[in-house]
């Protein structure tokens, strides 16, 4: 990928051959200035500022704010450890009612299935009972005909007086 290309600008300087070098001011120790009097350093009173008046206010103020936004926080570590508290007890619950729910679902599932199992012996005893009463019926109308037949051939056997036995 070509980028496009910047303006570059070149600027040059240059320092005189014969510049002043740089004094830097001799520091003072302390210890040097023991018994001096300074009189242009004379402090008046008045010149230097009031602590009462110009620092405390200041001071109290900053305090103030610190404490102000301290609490603040401290409430808010409060609310959100009571939002945490309430969230475990939401899970807790709801983990609670979701194992319920799916005990529910595994009984009402059981109680189909068996159901169902009642149902499909229902239906084969019914057709077994069924089987039986044509059964019974075919048995009871071929009896009461070879009855009848049997009757008839032998009454006519006898009639005729062909061996009867009996």
């Amino acid at each position: 990928m070509d980028y496009p290309s910047t303006k570059r600008n070149e600027a040059k300087t240059q320092s005189d051959a014969v510049a002043d070098p740089i004094v830097f001011p001799r520091l003072s120790n302390p210890a040097d200035d023991v018994g001096r009097h300074d009189s242009a350093a004379q402090v008046e009173s008045g010149d230097l500022f009031d602590t009462e008046t110009e620092i405390v206010p200041v001071l109290d103020a900053l305090v103030g704010t610190v404490l102000r936004i301290s609490l603040g926080e401290v409430r808010e570590e409060r609310e959100l450890a009571a939002i945490r508290k309430k969230r475990r007890e939401f899970e807790m619950l709801r983990d609670m009612e979701l194992a319920e729910l799916k005990a529910l679902r595994d009984d009402a599932k059981e109680r189909f299935v068996e159901r169902q199992c009642r149902i499909r012996q229902e239906q084969q005893l019914y057709a077994v009972l069924l089987e039986l009463k044509r059964t019974a019926g075919a048995r009871e109308y071929a009896g009461e005909f070879f009855d009848g037949v049997v009757c008839s051939n032998v009454t006519a056997r006898r009639q005729r007086g062909v061996g009867a036995r009996g």
